[in-house]
């Protein structure tokens, strides 16, 4: 072995150690995963990884120095807990793709501190403005669409790029795919445990954008106007008029009653119907997204302002029952019942805590355990971007998802959504 070639393992070794000391998470992960020189001829920007193995050119991580060195472990770690092994090539646009997970992966080593995150570059502000606060890989889709972004790709991507993607495509066997799914699964499974209760640190940051984990984060949001759209046909088919046993004082003429009292006395000529068809339901769930992709001003002013206006068409048809409103992100985060006969009108504002992973899950669980206690539930309206965790099994009831005009194309609705979602786009 060169001279050069130990002592670049010799302070490679002293780097992880330091590592293991200040990030007691990632033990486990950095015991675990190999550290290979990388093959003769091969060029190697500092370290690189194919997913598997992480490659080091020996002469430049001596030359870049203990910090920079850190920085490329942590950020290849981070893009293997966020599962971008696994799942980047379900990104067509490679350079859009890797320019996503670099800005995943630093932003969360920019709010982990320790040694290291270092400095935010004065770059970063240049990718703030891009996504416009939204982390998630739905914000890949956004950015796909802006095609005069495509040419500043490269710009942005000298801006941020921390380690060598380089080897991130070359292996495309089955097999290879088999081991990083086998090897991340099982780190992401001691690191960030099997539903995020149990993490703290770096575990719970990377858990936000794995889905697991609820946020902790709350703000107070306007409730906007909503896009004006009309649910009478979708109210109707959901709400059809049934038998009720009550009196119904406009079903009769009020002259014909009076004289009778006069009359008679206490013997109306005519009395209320005691069964009269009206619609009605038992219980309406209506669920807000409030993951880390979704809580920004504009689309939770859309979707509380939607939300509202539902449930005042629902009033404008004089139904009766309750709307059970949910707050979700990787958790139910705030449920309220609202009673129709009590509901007047619209708030200004709605208090909202989340900002973490995304599950749909819990929703329909919680809906699950109401039917369990004999509250029949009608329909499920999920407002959401639709990035995020579905459930396995159909319930009972119709589900309704309402999406951003944007989300309908994107490829994670076209290809995760289950069939029976019906989707509506919110303009």
């Amino acid at each position: 072995m060169k001279e050069e070639n130990r002592q670049a393992r010799e302070w490679l070794n002293m780097v992880l150690l330091e590592l293991k000391s200040h990030y007691s998470e990632l033990l486990y992960p950095l015991s675990v995963l190999m550290f290979k020189e990388a093959p003769a001829g091969k060029r190697v920007d500092g370290i690189a990884t194919d997913g598997v193995t992480l490659y080091y050119d020996p002469d430049i991580i001596l030359r870049q120095g203990r910090a920079q060195t850190m920085k490329q472990i942590m950020h290849i770690m981070l893009h293997g807990l966020l599962g971008h092994f696994q799942i980047k090539d379900d990104y067509k646009q490679h350079m859009l793709r890797d320019l996503m997970m670099d800005i995943q992966a630093e932003y969360l080593l920019s709010r982990i501190g320790g040694v290291a995150a270092g400095q935010r570059d004065f770059r970063a502000n240049q990718w703030d403005s891009l996504v416009q606060g939204d982390y998630s890989m739905g914000s890949y889709y956004c950015l796909l669409e802006k095609k005069e972004l495509h040419s500043r790709l490269a710009h942005y991507q000298y801006g941020l790029r921390v380690d060598d993607h380089s080897m991130w495509d070359e292996d495309m066997s089955e097999g290879h795919r088999q081991k990083v799914m086998e090897l991340w699964g099982e780190i992401q499974q001691v690191v960030l445990g099997e539903n995020g209760e149990e993490m703290d640190g770096l575990a719970v940051l990377a858990g936000t954008f794995m889905g697991k984990g609820k946020g902790d984060n709350e703000e107070s949001f306007g409730v906007g106007k909503g896009s004006g759209r009309n649910y009478k046909e979708l109210l109707a088919e959901l709400f059809r008029p049934k038998e009720i046993c009550r009196e119904e004082p406009d079903s009769i003429d009020h002259m014909f009653y009076s004289y009778g009292l006069e009359l008679y006395g206490d013997v109306p000529l005519i009395e209320p119907l005691e069964i009269t068809e009206r619609p009605a339901l038992h219980t309406l769930a209506i669920a807000v997204d409030v993951s880390g992709s979704c809580v920004c001003d504009e689309i939770m002013e859309k979707f509380w302002g939607e939300t509202y206006d539902c449930i005042s068409q629902i009033k404008a048809q004089h139904v009766e029952g309750e709307v059970l409103l949910l707050q979700c992100d990787a958790g139910i985060q705030e449920e309220q019942r609202i009673c129709l006969a009590d509901f007047n009108e619209k708030p200004a504002k709605i208090e909202v805590k989340g900002w973490g992973g995304t599950s749909f899950v819990p929703v329909f669980e919680r809906l699950k355990e109401l039917e369990a206690e004999d509250g029949k539930v009608d329909a499920l309206i999920y407002l959401t971007d639709g990035d995020g965790e579905y459930p396995k099994e159909k319930p009972d009831y119709p589900v309704y998802f309402v999406l951003p005009k944007e989300a309908l194309s994107s490829w994670y609705v076209k290809e995760k959504m289950p069939e029976w979602i019906n989707k509506i786009c919110l303009e």
